[in-house]
């Protein structure tokens, strides 16, 4: 993958310093929630943030943060295979290795600029580079990884959520465990009408309104607008096709959620948190997770930290300072295996590369 792939060579000066101003916004917004979050800490005890995380972090089970370490890299190699997936069903072969080596540079990418979606500009620059004559449907294939990750989450979050309801309803009287799980639903269910839409397409297509909609979008669209809405088109038939590969991809999504929550867990015991039950791990990772797809910092960093220490101190973790150094931790976590990701920039391609199929996906 060349440096200067798909990067328009013409783009204003204006353009470039504004994109930059935002990163650097982005990175010290990151920086003062992480801050606000060890403030209380530190002024309690008359010391720098710097002196009350390194106290936070002594006395830690080492080895469970280990085991944390390496769930997070697992879900890597799950997320690296769902895409691998999602490329499949559109008749695009990649190796496993590029997958993987692509996902954990997205991954870095994510981490170091400002944007949830920052590193899968990255991986649609490899992709189209190698599969030219499926452009439209491999770029697609990263809107539906992306998709198909936020319909998992939410899936499982909603899940947790009547779990919690049914097992612990009084949490529903603290307004910020109230508010996430309404967001939840919200956000949830919408993305579950889109899927309807997809799948009943062409069924709502014969309905009187919708063929006249369909008829004055093509009159007004032009002509590539049409062309490359129809490719899109053919991309989501694909995966209405493909049942099975769809039921694959969206398993992978929840597993990859639940290992998210239990990785939050065993940290959690590593740091001799008492109180919470995993059902709460599983019920506030998502939700914290969720907020990260804001695109305000550096990978969701602060954002999905203070998300997820509300909602610890909702649950009562005890100690109380493990409500923030939980998703610390986790973040800490995330920015590691981000930068192992800057690493694999320098380790080459698979020698089988990327091969185009021209046959239609089942």
């Amino acid at each position: 993958m060349t440096a200067h792939a798909n990067i328009p060579q013409d783009t204003p000066a204006w353009k470039i310093w504004t994109k930059w101003l935002l990163r650097i916004a982005g990175l010290f917004l990151a920086v003062w929630m992480i801050r606000r979050l060890l403030t209380p800490m530190a002024e309690r005890d008359g010391l720098s943030s710097f002196q009350a995380m390194r106290n936070l972090f002594a006395g830690t089970e080492a080895h469970l943060v280990a085991i944390a370490f390496a769930v997070y890299g697992f879900v890597q190699v799950l997320g690296a295979w769902r895409w691998r997936v999602l490329l499949q069903m559109q008749g695009i072969s990649v190796s496993g290795w590029d997958v993987f080596r692509l996902t954990l540079i997205g991954g870095f990418f994510n981490t170091v600029l400002v944007g949830a979606v920052t590193g899968d500009l990255i991986k649609m620059g490899f992709i189209l580079e190698h599969a030219p004559q499926k452009r439209p449907e491999a770029a697609f294939t990263l809107v539906l990884d992306r998709y198909f990750g936020l319909f998992g989450l939410l899936l499982v979050a909603m899940a947790t959520s009547l779990a919690m309801m049914a097992l612990q309803p009084t949490l529903l009287q603290n307004r910020i465990v109230l508010l996430a799980t309404v967001l939840v639903w919200a956000i949830g269910t919408t993305l579950a009408s889109f899927a309807f839409l997809a799948v009943w397409r062409k069924r709502l297509q014969r309905l009187a309104p919708a063929a006249v909609l369909l008829r004055k979008a093509r009159a007004v669209l032009p002509a590539k607008a049409t062309i490359l809405l129809t490719r899109l088109v053919h991309t989501v038939d694909n995966c209405r096709q493909a049942p099975h590969a769809c039921s694959k991809v969206l398993l992978l999504c929840a597993i990859i959620h639940l290992c998210l929550g239990g990785e939050a867990f065993l940290l959690g015991r590593a740091f001799h948190e008492t109180t919470m039950s995993l059902l709460q791990y599983l019920v506030a990772t998502p939700m914290g997770n969720a907020s990260s797809i804001l695109p305000l910092t550096p990978g969701g960093i602060g954002i999905r930290d203070a998300v997820t220490a509300a909602l610890f101190q909702a649950f009562q973790a005890n100690p109380i300072d493990t409500a923030y150094l939980i998703p610390l931790a986790y973040t800490a976590i995330f920015i590691a295996w981000g930068l192992l990701g800057g690493l694999c920039l320098f380790l080459p391609a698979s020698s089988n590369g990327t091969k185009n199929h021209t046959t239609t996906a089942p």
